[in-house]
């Protein structure tokens, strides 16, 4: 298995920052192999590895790697058992283990990692679980007897939405994914944004552990039969049975999804999860993979170590916050088709190849509704636009939005940031620098704009806090309402419906009309609500 020139030059980067200290990290989008590269690692290294996973696919795809580069690796997982330290037998070079089995109970107080001391490297894959306590655990656990002990963690996904901070001491190597796609390795990406006028946000709320969505608020919206039926409409209709891997909320829902696309084509789907059989698992991604049915729902199976080039349509019917959690879902249909690109030496060539294929892009499906604003759902603009400012990342997720036509993100992204740059040429033009406005956007007082003074506080004033429908409409409005006090709320509430009932711009129509249309905040409190449309909707198609 020879190094592409990136896997060689993270290769080669990982070596010296390990030799500078104890642990280094690997970033690098998913199908660019770094499985592969950590499996040169431990064909190099001169002392014994143990390579740790977190699913058990993760273990025998790592293990099968490994394999291929010279080096037969003992498993230490569940029923499987490597050679221990106290054995008579030859210790194998390397040990691929799950995290879980070595933080299983071996006896007494000792767990399964005790059995192995002389461990010189440690090769975490999906390395943004590391931050868990169990993995924290076994890194002790090897630190503590083998005080040279070196740490290298492989991830797509470095950013955790909790902010954790990983446990290692540098980044050796960061590939992009829009440079990977610009070198020809991974597939371009083209979104589809699906309305489902059923699909509601207002209700869904957010785990205070993860600050995503709450799984079963969540899925109890997913799995309601109209917006069951426009997901599974949608995936027929436009998928036209290409291959689509389906990522659903929980496993009642992956079924539900595979019932109702089998009731529109039948024995066009399959689902998975969790505690699918491993042989019946293998059959059906098989099949999958060789095309016997188009369709396959799943329930947290395919999120990590599942490759299948063949993949032509991602279906994210489980909306996150999460860039990470996002990622994972739409890497896993990022490779182009076997034997495609591998062998060519430059970039051209290699786009031009995946362009002629069957698959020349990946397509995006993802699934919106009603109040979807009030919350900051990840697009394939916040994978591919990182280098991009929010303002472009939004723009290019709502041409995505209106498109009749799945939409390439790279150019929306490009188009809008060469729109976004045009706008601030403008405004410097006209003596408005970007930074000021951006500042004046979060430091515009409610009270100046609403013409009213801030109230006292004193015995009398009302303490009872707002209910959650009036602090939505002050959110709603642009109201930040964590710098006001309650009796502040109140005021400032009381003065948005007497615009409101006079007919008058709202708060937010009149942050737009100084920010982007450039009046002042007493010409601004003098128009209308009609009138403030009309002039922020000429600013936006200019």
């Amino acid at each position: 298995m020879k190094l592409r020139p990136y896997q060689q030059e993270a290769f080669d980067s990982m070596c010296d920052h390990l030799r500078q200290g104890d642990s280094t990290l690997v970033c690098m989008p998913t199908g660019t192999g770094k499985t592969i590269i950590f499996a040169h690692a431990v064909a190099k290294a001169k002392g014994r590895t143990l390579v740790i996973a977190q699913r058990q696919e993760l273990v025998y795809q790592a293990a099968a790697k490994i394999e291929q580069c010279g080096v037969s690796p003992e498993l230490e997982m569940g029923v499987h058992r490597a050679t221990a330290d106290d054995s008579p037998w030859p210790n194998a070079k390397c040990i691929v283990a799950s995290v879980q089995t070595l933080n299983g109970d071996y006896g007494g107080w000792k767990k399964r990692m005790h059995r192995f001391k002389d461990i010189g490297l440690i090769v975490i894959d999906e390395a943004h679980h590391a931050a868990s306590p169990s993995y924290q655990k076994v890194i002790d656990y090897f630190r503590r007897v083998n005080k040279n002990l070196k740490v290298v963690g492989f991830t797509a996904t470095p950013d955790r939405m909790d902010e954790l901070k990983l446990p290692f001491e540098s980044v050796a190597y960061n590939y992009e994914l829009p440079q990977a796609i610009d070198d020809g390795w991974l597939v371009p990406i083209h979104q589809k944004v699906v309305h489902i006028a059923s699909l509601d946000f207002a209700d869904i709320e957010l785990s205070r552990a993860t600050g995503d969505f709450s799984v079963h608020a969540l899925d109890a919206t997913m799995k309601y039969e109209e917006n069951l039926h426009g997901v599974c409409t949608a995936i027929k209709d436009i998928g036209k049975g290409r291959r689509t891997l389906l990522f659903t909320t929980s496993v009642h829902h992956a079924e539900r999804a595979c019932e109702v696309l089998n009731r529109y084509e039948p024995n066009s789907a399959n689902y998975i999860y969790g505690k699918t059989p491993d042989d019946h698992r293998r059959v059906l991604l098989k099949d999958f993979d060789d095309g016997k049915y188009p369709y396959l729902s799943n329930c947290m199976v395919c999120t990590e170590g599942y490759d299948s080039p063949g993949i032509k349509i991602i279906a994210v019917a489980s909306p996150t916050r999460s860039r990470a959690k996002y990622a994972q879902q739409v890497g896993r249909g990022m490779r182009p088709l076997t034997g495609i690109v591998d062998g060519l030496p430059d970039a051209d060539l290699r786009k031009e190849a995946i362009s002629l294929s069957t698959k020349p892009h990946l397509t995006v499906l993802d699934f919106t509704g009603q109040n979807a604003l009030r919350h900051k759902l990840v697009s394939t603009a916040d994978l591919l636009g990182s280098k991009f400012p929010e303002e472009v990342r939004r723009g290019a997720a709502r041409l995505a939005a209106i498109s009749d036509e799945p939409l390439d993100m790279q150019e929306a992204l490009e188009a809008e940031d060469l729109l976004y740059k045009k706008e601030l040429s403008e405004r410097k033009r006209k003596g408005i620098k970007a930074t000021a406005v951006e500042y004046t956007v979060e430091a515009i007082c409610p009270f100046s704009l609403l013409d009213v003074k801030p109230a006292r506080v004193g015995p009398w004033t009302n303490t009872k806090p707002l209910s959650d429908k009036q602090v939505d409409l002050l959110v709603r409005n642009g109201i930040n309402t964590a710098c006001l006090n309650i009796a502040e709320q109140r005021q400032v509430m009381n003065a948005l419906f007497r615009r409101i009932d006079g007919g008058m711009a709202t708060f937010k129509q009149m942050k737009m009309l100084q920010d982007c249309v450039g009046l002042s905040t007493a010409e601004s409190k003098k128009v209308t609500k009609e009138r403030a449309t009309f002039l922020i909707s000429d600013y936006i198609s200019r």
